[in-house]
């Protein structure tokens, strides 16, 4: 049993690891997008994916000590939460395992906020995208000309000529 608890211990702490990195990538992310650095926003997506796929595995190892301990103590495995696994450590770890807990649940609202933010920018920089195409295809579609007094006025049929003399 002391296994299973020491296990819960190292997962939470692995658990924890990995919630902090993915939330400095994702602010590192955000400063990228605000520089226009594409390249290092693509890098950084795939280490928060990374990240994401190392946080459900670390769920499921720990979804499978719980049910192990669970076992181990005759006990159905729905019944058993992390606040019994606690308590059934020293007090010492039941501490730190509580301490642990309460980290990574500050970090999911952070976590949260943060990919809320990177979704706000990468849609802004999204219509700006959309907007330089419309304005380049507008000058495509109704090209620029330039009349006598150097007004510009769109036309197809002289377009991207000079009218009148210098």
């Amino acid at each position: 049993m002391n296994k299973l608890i020491a296990a819960t211990h190292e997962i939470l702490s692995r658990q924890r690891d990995v919630y902090r990195d993915m939330l400095a990538a994702m602010r590192e992310s955000a400063d990228a997008m605000r520089a226009y650095d594409t390249t290092r926003v693509d890098e950084l997506n795939k280490v928060v994916e990374t990240l994401a796929l190392r946080a459900k595995a670390l769920v499921e190892a720990r979804f499978i000590v719980n049910r192990r301990l669970a076992e181990s103590l005759g006990l159905d495995p729905a019944r058993i939460g992390i606040e019994r696994v606690a308590g059934l450590a020293s007090p010492t770890v039941g501490a730190a395992i509580r301490a642990l807990v309460d980290e990574i649940q500050s970090l999911v609202p952070d976590i949260s906020a943060q990919n809320e933010e990177n979704r706000s920018l990468a849609q802004s920089s999204l219509l700006a995208v959309r907007g330089l195409a419309r304005l380049m295809r507008q000058t495509v579609e109704q090209p620029v000309t330039y009349g006598p007094t150097a007004a510009v006025r769109r036309s197809g049929a002289t377009a991207g000529r000079l009218q009148g003399r210098l």
